[in-house]
């Protein structure tokens, strides 16, 4: 019965994502654990809404659905190995030019309480701290941390 209303409750957000599609500007984000955690995002108001049901139900698959280009940087943990893009609201950049191999790190938070991180390797790209980026390469993880190493500026765009 639990796995049947859950079913029905994901049904019902993902039409109502479509219904609200229309008046978003940014993508919605659903996330379904093998917890039930059910994690709406719409932006078509100035708060988002966030909704969440936790529900346990071991034997369902774990599902990350995303409309939209990009992953926000908190889920690019889940998808280690594949090639995605990711948004920074806000990146805090620092180039290390004391450091071996002389890296531009830009995190999604201030160290260390960041989820992601892009690296630059010889170069200073500190002038993207503050902005809003979307960065896109293969997920690799570091220390525990989703990471992408970027190797051209083209793989860096600053959100529309």
């Amino acid at each position: 019965m639990k796995r049947y209303l859950f079913g029905i409750t994901a049904i019902l957000l993902v039409v109502t994502l479509s219904a609200c599609q229309a008046a978003s500007t940014e993508p919605e984000v659903i996330v379904i654990t093998s917890e039930v955690t059910v994690e709406v995002v719409v932006t078509a108001t100035s708060e988002p809404a966030v909704l969440s049901d936790s529900t346990p139900t071991p034997d369902l698959p774990i599902v990350t659905a995303v409309v939209g280009d990009w992953l926000l940087p908190e889920d690019a943990i889940n998808h280690i190995g594949e090639v995605v893009a990711v948004r920074l609201d806000k990146v805090y950049c620092s180039f290390q030019s004391r450091s071996n191999g002389t890296p531009t790190f830009c995190n999604d938070q201030p160290y260390p309480e960041h989820n992601f991180t892009f690296v630059v390797w010889g170069e200073d790209w500190s002038g993207y701290d503050g902005a809003c980026v979307i960065v896109e390469g293969e997920i690799e993880e570091y220390d525990g941390k989703a990471q992408i190493e970027v190797d051209e500026e083209i793989q860096v765009q600053y959100c529309p």
